[in-house]
């Protein structure tokens, strides 16, 4: 017979013996299991606090390095998504009533978030900046 197509070995839970997975019953001891006995019933190992913790900064390095790319805007219109001008962790949520109706002078410290809320058209633009 073929290696790769015999049965699996594993030990008698009594008399501890090499026997084959599917045998009623083991040829040394007599030992018959009540259910169907298997090669893999070994439990799996558990996981480690410092592979739960890597996977979890893992997955917020990521959330935050794309996050960087975009702001979520939200308004009386509901929630949507604008590409930000550059990246940046800052003004990742952003509210239009923060925004509108104020003159552009009072917004100059955050014009990259104007300009990228006028280029997804969130905002209207002043008509005096395109003549």
């Amino acid at each position: 017979m073929c290696p790769m197509n015999a049965p699996a070995l594993f030990a008698c839970p009594s008399c501890q013996r090499g026997i084959y997975n599917g045998t009623p019953s083991c040829p040394f001891c007599g030992y018959a299991p009540r259910g169907p006995v298997l090669a893999s019933a070994a439990a799996a190992p558990p996981v480690s606090f410092s592979a739960i913790i890597g996977g979890l900064c893992t997955v917020l390095v990521v959330v935050v390095g794309l996050g960087g790319f975009f702001h979520v805007v939200s308004g009386s219109e509901g929630a949507t998504i604008c590409a930000k001008d550059g990246w940046a962790v800052e003004d990742t949520f952003v509210s239009v009533d923060d925004y509108a109706g104020k003159p552009l002078l009072a917004n100059l410290h955050k014009a990259k978030v104007l300009r990228a809320l006028f280029s997804c058209g969130v905002l209207k633009r002043p008509e005096w900046l395109d003549k």
